[in-house]
């Protein structure tokens, strides 16, 4: 019992650890975060699903990098741990659809933060690679769970 306590407070340790990382990434040091925005400026919202992402295929070679790799692939990977740790920690998110819930909405409630804090865009696509990333999470749980 006393070892299941232990990778409990391990798993939590890293969630908290990893959440603040991740919270600094979207807010604070990502680069193209808009540090000069004032309350009136125009806040930036995209709901056409997958507009972002096709807009991002038609990329030259000096965009490469920080169009695929950091918002595309940086989307879906950094989302990767949060969708493992969640049903690690917490057996109610061990249900697909109640993890997809708060998942989504947690996504949702961080994007609309970066849209009112001008710090970024609100996008759609930022969800749905978000949300992939964290199913991919999800996956790796059940799969080492029951290989473990």
């Amino acid at each position: 019992m006393k070892a299941l306590n232990n990778r409990k407070t391990i798993l939590y340790l890293l969630l908290g650890l990893y959440s603040i990382l991740l919270l600094f990434l979207m807010f604070i040091a990502y680069p193209g975060v808009n540090r000069l925005a004032k309350p009136n400026d125009k806040l930036s919202l995209n709901l056409t699903p997958f507009h972002t992402i096709l807009d991002m295929m038609r990329i030259d070679e000096h965009s490469f990098f920080d169009k695929i790799i950091v918002n595309l692939i940086g989307n879906i990977l950094g989302f990767i741990p949060i969708g493992f740790f969640l049903p690690a920690i917490f057996k109610k998110f061990r249900s697909f659809g109640k993890f997809s819930l708060f998942f989504i909405g947690m996504i949702i409630f961080l994007e609309l933060s970066q849209m009112l804090l001008h710090v970024g865009v609100a996008d759609i696509d930022d969800v749905i690679l978000n949300y992939l990333g964290g199913i991919l999470g999800f996956l790796l749980f059940k799969f080492f769970r029951h290989k473990f």
